[in-house]
């Protein structure tokens, strides 16, 4: 039977030893397995940069200015001026035009203003409902919601005469007073008409207190032919009649003819301002000034308040304090409201 001697066992634990020692070296020194990582490759994406648009123009609001062609009442201007400093006041725009357009762009154009009497100005406020209209001295025309009325009986030129020949009146020591004018043909009735009505207005019958005693007030009238001659004899026609005021219904003032007049202590009025050399005997200016409402009405017109009508203002300019008293200025003014009101008819008139 095989024994195992004490000798035999520890040579035996001998040898397993130094197995398991060299079999533990061995594993530790072993090159560790490495992961096979597998990469996939990955296609890019080209995401587009977005263009930058250009900003659009802004559209600027414009105004329509449509003047008179023969601005026989000298209001295009004014209205002009007006126009120009209300359109830049708001940043728009004012494009002025000479004839009443058959067509709009509703996306630029706001507001209208027109002088001309054209019928044709119903028809194009009817077509473009979102525009506001404003017709200045339009006879015959019916208002509606985007067309307003300035001036619907047209410039009431008997109002201007008849007020001239009240002032002049009220000025003149015995009411001789007279009125030279330029009027067309048609109209010239109305001026003499109105202007004497005027003069009546103040005094009734008018009776002169001494010599001579002519009828007045004196009239002449300026036609196309020899205006210069023309003028010269109307104001030796108001010389030779004692004539002590005369109203210029002229817009274009004749200055020898007023100078030769004031040279003989004629006091004058007209409706244009005067120069220099005749203010010292200018009493003051009758003007028709629409362009007074368009400055007062401008916000409602922004604000698509439309269809109103008001009558055509005329003012009282160039004032000469030292002929016209604020007393006089004030009585004359209270009938200048009554007149515009419609409460005073300046054909209406009998002594």
């Amino acid at each position: 039977m095989f024994r195992l001697t004490t000798s035999r066992i520890r040579e035996l634990i001998r040898t397993i030893s130094f197995s398991a020692i060299t079999l533990f070296i061995l594993t530790s020194c072993a090159t560790p397995t490495q992961s096979i990582v597998t990469q996939i490759p990955v296609t890019p994406i080209n995401t587009p940069t977005p263009t930058v648009q250009p900003s659009p123009t802004p559209i600027i609001p414009q105004v329509v200015f449509i003047a008179d062609e023969n601005d026989a009442h000298r209001i295009n201007d004014p209205v002009r001026s007006t126009l120009i400093s209300l359109t830049e006041q708001d940043g728009w725009r004012l494009e002025e035009m000479d004839f009443v357009p058959t067509e709009l762009d509703i996306n630029v154009v706001k507001v209208v203003v027109v002088i001309q009497p054209d019928p044709a100005i119903s028809e194009l406020s009817s077509t473009y409902p979102e525009i506001k209209f404003i017709a200045i001295g339009s006879e015959n025309l019916e208002r509606r919601d985007n067309l307003s009325l300035l001036g619907p009986d047209g410039f009431r030129q008997d109002q201007l005469a008849f007020l001239a020949g009240y002032l002049s009146a009220v000025l003149t020591f015995d009411w001789r007073i007279g009125a030279i004018s330029d009027v067309p043909l048609e109209t010239r009735p109305i001026i003499d008409n109105s202007f004497s009505n005027g003069m009546k207005f103040y005094c009734g019958l008018c009776l002169l207190s001494y010599p001579p005693f002519h009828t007045y007030p004196m009239d002449a009238f300026i036609g196309s032919e020899d205006p210069e001659q023309e003028w010269l004899v109307g104001a030796d026609f108001m010389l030779s009649n004692s004539v002590d005021t005369v109203f210029f219904y002229a817009h274009e003032i004749n200055l020898s003819v007023a100078s030769l007049l004031t040279e003989n202590d004629v006091l004058l009025l007209g409706v244009t301002s005067p120069p220099e050399s005749l203010k010292s005997s200018w009493i003051a200016t009758l003007k028709m000034s629409p362009e007074l409402v368009l400055e007062s009405r401008w916000d409602d017109v922004l604000n698509n308040d439309g269809g109103w009508v008001e009558p055509i203002p005329i003012t009282l300019e160039d004032i000469n304090t030292e002929l016209l008293s604020e007393g006089k200025q004030r009585f004359f003014e209270k009938l200048l409201f009554d007149v515009l009101a419609g409460f005073v008819e300046p054909s209406a008139i009998s002594p």
